[in-house]
């Protein structure tokens, strides 16, 4: 069957039509598969980072544990040494009464006197020559005043505070 040259012009066009959104759509699926393209790889950094980041995370948990162990040990090492202090100053108090830690001290001290009674009263004890006389605290001289509150607890703490600003002055303290 033969078409008129009209006819045949129209199915040109028609066919030109269906070319230029053929060729529009092939473009537009080009372009979508780079862009998927793009996005696949986006999805693999990413999954990459995100591993990165949880060994990242599993090495920080780690490490907290060590140093959350570590710190419990030391303070339980804290905790043991202010006891050993506590225990050493409950001793010190302990021992300021007349009993020594030492069983044998007053054995010893008895015998020290007995060998001082046998040396006689006159018996000439060297002294040794005090060398260096720089040592500042040899020459500080000063009273502390009495005190007289027996059994007043407010008059102790004023005459301590007193006796402390005395030692204090001369920047001696004891401990």
């Amino acid at each position: 069957m033969q078409h008129s040259p009209r006819t045949k012009g129209i199915i040109q066009h028609f066919e030109r039509q269906v070319r230029l959104q053929v060729d529009a759509l092939a473009e537009d699926v080009q372009v979508s598969n780079e862009h998927l393209g793009q996005l696949e790889t986006t999805q693999l950094e990413t999954g990459v980072t995100l591993r990165d980041m949880q060994a990242a995370h599993a090495t920080t948990n780690t490490n907290l544990a060590t140093i959350m162990t570590r710190l419990e040990e030391l303070s339980q090492q804290l905790a043991n040494v202010h006891h050993s202090e506590l225990d050493e100053q409950a001793e010190i108090d302990y021992s300021g009464d007349n009993e020594h830690p030492n069983p044998n001290y007053n054995n010893d001290l008895d015998h020290r006197r007995r060998h001082a009674n046998r040396q006689g009263m006159h018996h000439y004890h060297h002294r040794h020559a005090v060398h260096n006389q720089d040592d500042s605290f040899a020459k500080i001289k000063f009273t502390i005043p009495p005190f007289n509150g027996k059994y007043d607890p407010d008059a102790y703490l004023g005459w301590e505070l007193v006796v402390d600003k005395k030692f204090a002055c001369h920047a001696f303290f004891c401990t």
